[in-house]
Formats: structure tokens, C-alpha cells, sequence
């Protein structure tokens, strides 16, 4: 009766040969996850040393072209990752671009680090001097890294991610930046102004960016959100008006716009009623309401890179530098989202920021807590209110008793 087959992951019995140079050699099988029987080998100075090499150079995972074991690099792991990602198909092109972004950057700092020498005190070490040039980098680099070390761990080829236990470099907190309605209202007019009446040498800038911005201001939509609106996803005749957010625009590495059949994310997909300023700016441009052509085409019918509206706004705003200084706008935060975020700050003042959660399309309220709500120049008057008939009117009431003892009995 012959021999049992190997179990697939698993090695046969391992057996060592002292060569005449008096290192040892290691000699096994290896049955793969397909079932393929492997012979494999390595000689160190010590049967251990040997038997770990030797188990190193298996082939524990494979994408495609990029394959994965604790004797792969680090770059190795970022290419497989990022393999496995495309395989997948659950992420947007934008998003993985993104993602091969800051795995050129993992790769850079851990460029000749094997899987199996990156332990925790490596990826310290490395995060803490990449935190000490480039906090925000850093940051990145760790987030990324974990990602990628998740997924090895999750496939066998690493027992731990030693990114759990190294502290992320402290991320500096911003405080969103929005608009007050009047500085809105100042803005919105400033720029009709302005389209219509720019003289610079150059292409004039599109007097539609106007309409646009009414639009953002109207609904809160990110930039690709409302360039992506088809004519059919608006129903001014409707009773409300109100706008489908259906799709997003982004765009491929050529730089050319793509049309996304569902928001940056699926659950993100919403019905906004339309305020009436939205209704008067989109009813010129409705021109046949059950087509699927663009609300902003470009010249060629097709879809208006988000680049272009930012440029304009970029443009808009060192023109009119001084006057936005003036009425307390920074002019370095003119661009699409700071109208957005006017947008979330302004109905989490009025109607409580669950609202302003569900007009942004946020899966989560914190994201619409810390990114898109400015706090308030000035807070508590409420709060002084009650502390003032708390505290204020009972100390009143003890100094009149104070002033006027009761009589004692005689």
C-alpha cells in the first residue's frame, strides 16, 4: 500500500546532508494549493537555517503575473496587492490609481525588506523616520502597508500583521473650512460678475460654471457627482423638483473623463429635492429631459473633465483676490468642495447633522462631523442662556434671603 498524498499546503519529511564544505542541505516535498508535488532545497550552515530558507522560497499565493512568499520583497507584496485588487473588480479605477500611488511609496521605503524580515521593530523604525520628514506621507505608507499585510495574512503567506502594532503618526487636524450664507450669496454673485465680464488674453472660461455652482450650493454634490448628471436624472416638472445622484464622473489615466454608473459608492445613490435658485439655473439647460446626454456637455456632447471647473475656480479666485479677502473668504479654498462643504455646515446649523449626513450621501456621521461641518465662530448662547437662569437667578434668590431673615419666634 503506498504512502498517503500530502495534504495541499503541506510539507513531506524533511531530511538534511552535510556537504564537504560542512554546510547542511535540506531536502523536502511540497504539495501547492492546485496539488502539484514540488521538490524543493537550500543549504545554509545549519540544519535550521536551511530548512527555514528552504520553506522561504514556496510559492504561497499567485495573481496573475506576481507571485507572493516570505522570500518576496516588499515591492513584491505592493504589485500583488495591487493584482489582487484589479482581480477583484470592487474598486472604481480612480480609487485603485490611488492605491498604486502609495504602494509606489511603500515600496520605496521598504525596498529591500523580505516579508520575512518585516517584523514590527522594522516597520517602526521606517514609519518613525518617514513621520519625522513627512508626517502626512507617513501616514499613508502605514496605512498602506497594513492593507497590503492584511491581505498576505489572510492568505496564509504571513501569520501576523506587524502594522497592528505600530502606532500610526499623529494625523495634524484640520478644521473644515465653509461659507456663511451671506459670503455664499457675496460669492455667487461675484462670479456671474466675473464670467461675464473677464477680458484676459486667453479662452474665455464657461459661463455655465455659474450654473454649476448654484447646483453645489443647491444639493452639496461632489464635483464628479454633478458633471456626471444626465438630463434624465433631473425632474424640474416634478412636484418637488428634485435631482438623482445616479452616477459620478472620473478620470482614466489619460486624463479623459469616464462615466461611473453609480456614485463614488453605491448606498451613496440619492434623490435631492431642488431648491427653487436650483430649478431657475438648470431650466435653460434642459433641453430634451428623457435623454441620457450630459446637463454640462462639452463642446463635443460629452462629458466636462472636473479638471476644467477647477481651473476656472482657480482662476476666478486670483482674480478676484482682494475683493473675496474683503467679505472674509479665503480665496485659496475656492474649489468645488468648499461648496460642499458650505453646504453640509449650513443644514447642520439649521436642521441637525443627521441632514446634513443624508444631503451629503455620507455612509457614516462622523465623516460628516470632522470633514464637513465648520464650527461656529461663536457658540453657547444658548448654553448661557440656561446657565444664567441656573445659576445667575438662583444666586439673586439667595442674596434676597440673605438680605431678609425670617423673623425668629418670641
Amino acid at each position: 500500500m503506498g504512502r498517503p498524498p500530502l495534504e495541499p499546503g503541506t510539507w513531506g519529511t524533511v531530511r538534511f546532508y552535510v556537504q564537504r564544505n560542512g554546510r547542511v542541505l535540506a531536502r523536502s516535498r511540497y504539495r501547492d494549493a492546485s496539488g502539484v508535488v514540488h521538490l524543493k532545497r537550500a543549504t545554509a550552515d545549519t540544519a535550521e537555517a536551511a530548512e527555514r530558507k528552504m520553506k522561504q522560497t514556496v510559492i504561497v499565493s499567485a495573481r496573475g503575473d506576481h507571485s507572493l512568499s516570505l522570500a518576496s520583497k516588499v515591492p513584491d507584496l505592493a504589485k500583488w496587492w495591487i493584482a489582487g485588487l484589479q482581480a477583484a473588480g470592487h474598486q472604481g479605477e480612480r480609487t485603485i490609481e490611488n492605491y498604486e500611488y502609495d504602494s509606489r511609496a511603500v515600496a520605496a521605503a521598504f525596498s529591500e525588506i523580505r516579508l520575512a524580515e518585516l517584523t514590527v521593530g522594522v516597520v517602526d523604525a521606517v514609519i518613525l523616520a518617514l513621520s519625522r520628514a513627512d508626517a502626512a506621507r507617513a501616514r499613508r505608507v502605514h496605512d498602506t502597508l497594513g492593507r497590503m499585510c492584511d491581505e498576505a495574512v489572510r492568505v496564509g503567506v504571513l501569520e501576523l500583521n506587524p502594522v497592528d502594532r505600530v502606532r500610526a503618526p499623529r494625523r495634524v487636524a484640520r478644521r473644515p473650512y465653509a461659507l456663511t450664507a451671506g459670503q455664499a450669496t457675496f460669492l455667487r454673485h461675484h462670479l456671474h460678475h466675473w464670467l461675464e465680464t473677464r477680458s484676459k488674453p486667453g479662452p474665455l472660461p464657461d459661463l455655465r460654471v455659474a450654473t454649476m455652482v448654484d447646483v453645489m450650493l443647491a444639493t452639496g454634490l461632489r464635483v464628479g457627482e454633478l458633471l456626471a448628471l444626465r438630463q434624465c436624472d433631473v425632474a424640474l416638472s416634478a412636484d418637488p423638483p428634485t435631482l438623482l445622484v445616479a452616477a459620478t464622473l472620473t478620470e482614466e489615466k489619460s486624463g479623459r473623463p469616464h462615466w461611473q454608473e453609480h456614485p463614488k459608492d453605491e448606498r451613496q445613490r440619492r434623490r435631492l429635492v431642488l431648491p427653487q435658485f436650483a430649478v431657475a439655473a438648470l431650466g435653460p439647460l434642459m433641453t430634451d429631459p428623457s435623454s441620457g446626454a450630459p446637463v454640462f456637455p462639452n463642446r463635443h456632447g460629452s462629458w466636462i473633465r472636473p479638471g476644467n471647473l477647477r481651473r476656472v475656480l482657480r482662476n476666478f479666485a486670483e482674480d478676484a483676490h482682494d475683493v473675496l479677502k474683503g467679505a472674509g473668504i479665503d480665496p485659496k479654498e475656492v474649489h468645488p468642495h468648499l461648496f460642499r462643504r458650505t453646504v453640509g455646515t449650513l443644514i447642520a446649523a439649521e436642521l441637525g447633522v443627521d441632514r446634513a449626513k443624508e444631503q451629503l450621501g455620507h455612509a457614516s456621521i462622523r465623516t460628516t462631523e470632522r470633514h464637513y461641518i465648520a464650527p461656529p465662530p461663536v457658540a453657547g448662547a444658548e448654553s448661557a442662556v440656561l446657565l444664567n437662569r441656573l445659576f445667575a437667578d438662583r444666586s439673586a434668590r439667595e442674596a434676597n434671603a440673605i438680605d431678609d431673615p425670617p423673623e425668629a419666634d418670641h
